[in-house]
C-alpha cells in the first residue's frame, strides 16, 4: 500500500504542476517508483533546473536518454538498477560532481566520464577484473575519489585514489 501510495503522490505532483514550476525543480527522487526508462523521459522533459537526481530501485536497464539533457545536474544516483554500462553521453553532464551506481552490473564506463571536469565522486559496489580496475584507476585517480569494492565489500584496487 506504502509503495501505491507513493506512486500516486509522484504522479499528482507531476501532473498538477504548471511547466514553469517544473522547470525549478532542484532535486527530484524517484527512487523505488517503478517508472520505466519511457516513463522517466517523459517526465525529465520538462526538468530543467534540476541539480539531484535519485533513480536508484528502479529497475533500469539504461541511464535514460532524458538524463543526458539535463544540463544543471550535480548529483546522480542510479543504485540497484540493472544498468551494465556508462554511456559516451555522460559527458554531456559538464556540471555533474557525483555518480552513484552500487549495485548495479556495470561492464562498461566510457572513457568519456573523464572529460566531466566537476566530478570528484563515483560510488559503486561490484566486481571488476583486473584490467578494467586498471583502466579505472587511469580514468579516476587524477581528480576522482572513486570508492570501489569488490562484491564481499573488501577494500580493493584504488585504494590510492583516497
Amino acid at each position: 500500500m506504502k509503495f501505491l501510495t507513493k506512486i500516486l503522490i509522484i504522479l499528482i505532483f507531476l501532473y498538477s504542476c504548471k511547466s514553469s514550476d517544473i522547470r525549478s525543480i532542484e532535486l527530484l527522487n524517484l527512487r523505488n517508483s517503478n517508472l520505466s526508462e519511457e516513463k522517466i523521459n517523459r517526465k525529465l522533459l520538462k526538468v530543467k533546473d534540476l541539480k539531484e537526481l535519485n533513480l536508484s530501485e528502479n529497475g533500469l536497464t539504461k541511464i535514460p536518454e532524458n538524463v543526458f539533457d539535463l544540463e544543471s545536474i550535480e548529483i546522480l544516483y542510479l543504485n540497484n538498477n540493472k544498468i551494465d554500462s556508462i554511456p559516451d553521453q555522460i559527458a554531456k553532464l559538464k556540471n555533474l560532481k557525483s555518480l552513484s551506481i552500487s549495485g548495479n552490473p556495470i561492464k562498461y564506463i566510457s572513457d568519456s566520464i573523464s572529460e566531466i571536469s566537476s566530478l570528484r565522486n563515483v560510488m559503486f559496489i561490484g566486481h571488476f577484473s583486473d584490467e578494467d580496475r586498471e583502466k579505472y584507476k587511469m580514468i579516476f585517480c587524477s581528480r576522482i575519489r572513486l570508492i570501489f569494492f569488490t562484491e564481499g565489500n573488501n577494500a580493493n584496487g584504488l585504494k590510492e585514489c583516497f
